[in-house]
């Protein structure tokens, strides 16, 4: 991935929804998703506060941005993309998807929700809610994950925190 073309896609984007009403991207998170690119590291782990924009400003963006600009390879007559939200509770995750059809309509770009995903028209992609569990199966190709809390999560049959056993079974699929 070219990340200097990324990221000015990045900034473009930003720019356009705050034009149209958005709060911008503050600098300590354009920091860190800067940091985290130019890294080539494959995962991203934040450790933060409550109410700083991560779930409800930073993963919509991100994932928009990997979706159109991301650069991911999508295999003629394979299913879509999937750009996924992973949290305890399935209607936690849900309000991404919120965030994410704001973006691509305030951008007018075509998608259609169903169920728990939201379809793109143009594209081969689909944003999808996943729940943070260890029996959750992931089989198709997982273009961008973010996933919420995870120090939160819990799981009655194991009695711990799934995190490790999620992260393993959706490995594969990234």
């Amino acid at each position: 991935m070219n990340v200097d073309r990324f990221l000015a896609h990045y900034d473009c984007l930003d720019a356009a929804l705050t034009l149209r009403g958005f709060k911008p991207t503050t600098r300590w998170w354009r920091a860190t998703i800067e940091r985290f690119y130019r890294s080539g590291k494959r995962r991203l782990v934040v450790r933060k506060g409550r109410r700083v924009f991560a779930s409800t400003q930073v993963a919509p963006r991100l994932a928009v941005c990997e979706m159109l600009f991301g650069e991911h390879q999508h295999v003629t007559g394979s299913p879509p993309l999937t750009f996924a939200f992973l949290s305890v509770k399935r209607d936690e995750a849900a309000k991404r998807l919120l965030g994410v059809k704001a973006i691509l309509d305030a951008i007018g770009e075509p998608s259609s929700p169903s169920g728990m995903n939201l379809e793109l028209k143009n594209y081969p992609a689909v944003f999808s809610v996943v729940t943070a569990n260890h029996k959750t199966n992931v089989g198709d190709t997982i273009a961008f994950a973010w996933l919420d809390e995870v120090c939160s999560w819990s799981d009655d049959d194991l009695g711990a925190n799934p995190a490790e056993l999620v992260v393993g079974r959706l490995t594969p699929a990234l």
